[in-house]
């Protein structure tokens, strides 16, 4: 249940308020005001913002934070004025969407305690804290001190929970948030390009201020009558039914099922895993990591071309594991699942492929210079290759880094893929190809993704570019 699949299926009730508000005009703002009233209502927070999903959420309230209602910080973005230009983050919540800070014009600080966190704030530089909820156990720094340091500062808090399900009475509310961020596009089943922004009225306000109609940075963000509909149908339907149990309870029983018809195999071992009481709860299925093992990717990839398609996210994934979330499925995808998971082992295909022949490498020695040819223009990298007692010892270096290349030559290919840490992410560039008369030639995938989604999806979401190598001689 990821935005790279769709998310999930709206619900009807759902379908029908877009269908019908797309009929209608409407004057926004007074839309906005009964939109706001409505999730004030359901959810007991003071106001509500239906956005372009959970990461417009992010930017609208660090610009609400930032700029809040003033004609000229407003329409300075990304440029800030005074002194309050930064986001405060626990080091260990950092992820891929804190870009959306940097959009506004604010650096990211990062704290390792609480003490950290205290000494920051002193220096009246942090415009906004940021929590990141699924890391709530990561590091030591407990929610409450911290926003505690927050409200003793004057500083809003704002929690990114969009991977949790929405909850009445709001812990993170009772905790001392000023800014909460769901996704509705997800266990809401609202529209799938939608986000809640819950929270104080005053931030709310400045959010909305900062967002389409309005003529601002967040124009380009801009959510249409029939989301805004939608999204509130869908809250309205969370809590009228009760969905937050309903919802666990199938999907503790849709894993049940799945993973009785698993225990067939018996190279298969599994366990239920759940990273917060508030999130979904998913099964993880693994086997023993040996030579003669598949790769989960290899699983995974099987499983898209049989039929009917399975498709195992990548979230969470090991070499030799992977999380089956059973949200968006039906009671009879369930025996499909894992019908088609067992049929996988018991077929031994993955014994049929061909090894990783080696080429001999040992010609690679020396510095290349790697065109790279990106949508926006050409950007020159570095290969630096050396010939170790261990093999290869290799860096790929590029405008900003320098990080470790690992080279590999397959039978009719070479492959050099780096892992670079850039901010509170990786970088990921696989690079394919072979020689050529000039040198070597062929295609870079790239991407980025959190350590906690760092499967094939993410790696290659940025999409691929053209690169030829030639030797560079540093003779004379």
């Amino acid at each position: 249940m990821r935005s790279f699949y769709g998310n999930t299926v709206a619900l009807p009730e759902v379908v029908e308020a877009m269908a019908e508000a797309a009929q209608t005009h409407v004057i926004m703002e007074e839309l906005k005001e009964a939109v706001s009233l409505r999730l004030a209502e359901l959810t007991g927070f003071e106001a509500g913002l239906v956005t372009c999903g959970s990461a417009a959420a992010l930017f609208l309230a660090a610009v609400a934070c930032t700029a809040g209602n003033d004609p000229e910080k407003m329409l300075g973005l990304p440029k800030t004025f005074g002194t309050k230009n930064a986001v405060l983050m626990p080091a260990a919540h950092r992820f891929i969407y804190d870009h959306a800070f940097r959009l506004a014009g604010l650096r990211i600080v990062e704290v390792h305690s609480l003490a950290d966190a205290a000494g920051v704030l002193k220096t009246d530089s942090v415009a906004m804290i940021c929590y990141l909820g699924m890391r709530e156990k990561a590091g030591a720094m407990p929610f409450n001190e911290l926003a505690r340091l927050g409200r003793a500062n004057g500083t809003p808090v704002v929690v990114d929970v969009a991977s949790e399900f929405l909850h009445r009475p709001n812990k993170w509310q009772q905790h001392g948030a000023d800014i909460v961020i769901y996704s509705c596009g997800k266990f809401m089943r609202g529209p799938q390009a939608s986000g809640l922004l819950l929270g104080r009225q005053d931030l709310i306000e400045a959010a909305w201020r900062n967002s389409a109609p309005q003529q601002a940075a967040g124009r380009c963000m801009k959510v249409g009558k029939d989301q805004m509909l939608g999204a509130v149908i869908a809250v309205e339907q969370w809590f009228a039914e009760d969905r937050f149990n309903l919802e666990l309870d199938r999907c503790f029983d849709y894993l049940g099922t799945i993973e009785k018809e698993l225990k067939e195999e018996p190279l298969l071992k599994t366990a239920f895993h759940q990273t917060t009481e508030w999130s979904v709860p998913r099964l993880r299925v693994s086997w023993d990591d040996m030579p003669a093992s598949p790769h989960a990717n290899l699983l995974r990839a099987s499983l898209l071309k049989s039929y009917p398609r399975v498709l195992i996210c990548d979230f969470g994934m090991t070499s030799s594991s992977f999380l089956i979330d059973a949200f968006s499925l039906r009671r009879d995808d369930c025996h499909i699942v894992a019908k088609k998971i067992v049929e996988f082992f018991r077929s031994g295909a993955y014994n049929d492929r061909p090894g990783d022949q080696l080429l001999m490498l040992n010609d690679l020695a020396g510095t290349w210079a790697v065109a790279i040819d990106f949508s926006a223009g050409r950007e020159m990298h570095k290969f630096i290759i050396e010939n170790s007692a261990n093999g290869l010892d290799a860096v790929h270096s590029g405008l900003l880094f320098d990080a470790p290349l690992v080279v590999k030559g397959m039978l009719d290919r070479l492959e050099f893929t780096s892992k670079v840490p850039f901010e509170g992410v990786h970088l990921y560039y696989r690079f394919t190809g072979r020689p050529v008369s000039h040198g070597l030639e062929g295609d870079v995938v790239m991407g980025a993704a959190s350590a906690t989604n760092s499967g094939p999806v993410a790696a290659a979401q940025f999409g691929t570019a053209h690169w030829r190598a030639k030797r560079v001689d540093l003779s004379g």
